[in-house]
């Protein structure tokens, strides 16, 4: 096996690259070296042609945001419904980076009594479900309930492609009768409000 190898400028030992055992279908692969040094905490990536350059990873390129300020979303009954006022579309500049998908919502299930006062929230990319969450309670005797909850959702997602997409955010009750709201919430300059965050990163 061919090999490279350096002798430290003392002399104490060396230092020694060496080529793998076999490389794909036997071709010959050239690796073209950076012109700089690049710069502290960053590292040698490839383009997929041989050519190396430094690079920061883990870096947020990109975000886009929304805010529900057009009133609370309410959907009543089994029926799921997008909530638009939420929608949050981004485009990836590199098809292997991520995003990063927080939704952080202030909800509300409204139901009667002995019912099942529960709602089921989903996280679509277009219109394909990637995340959920399912949350409430059964409860029996007296007057209506209602739960009033913050819910986030934190995931990351891989499109795998630069075209734009959309993050929505879908909703319904697990009863008919009852009533599931994402809400409003805009006071304090919309501190209170419910958001979406959509982050690209490099990966």
């Amino acid at each position: 096996m061919s090999s490279i190898k350096l002798t430290a400028d003392s002399g104490g030992g060396t230092v020694e690259l060496k080529a793998p055992a076999s490389t794909g279908s036997n071709a010959n692969k050239q690796f073209i070296l950076p012109q700089n040094d690049g710069s502290s905490n960053q590292i040698i990536k490839t383009d997929g042609s041989g050519n190396l350059s430094f690079a920061t990873k883990g870096r947020v390129l990109s975000r886009s945001s929304s805010t529900l300020t057009s009133g609370d979303f309410a959907v009543t009954g089994t029926t799921s419904s997008i909530c638009t006022g939420l929608n949050t579309s981004i485009t990836l500049s590199n098809a292997n980076n991520k995003v990063l998908i927080v939704a952080n919502l202030r909800t509300q299930v409204e139901g009667g009594s002995d019912t099942n006062t529960r709602a089921q929230i989903d996280l679509l990319r277009d219109s394909t479900p990637i995340d959920g969450k399912f949350f409430g309670y059964f409860h029996s005797g007296g007057s209506s309930k209602n739960i009033y909850q913050e819910i986030t959702i934190f995931t990351f997602d891989t499109p795998g492609d630069t075209s734009s997409h959309t993050y929505k955010i879908r909703g319904n009750a697990d009863t008919a009768g009852v009533v599931f709201r994402i809400i409003d919430g805009d006071v304090g300059g919309g501190i209170f409000s419910s958001h979406m965050h959509c982050m690209e990163f490099e990966v």
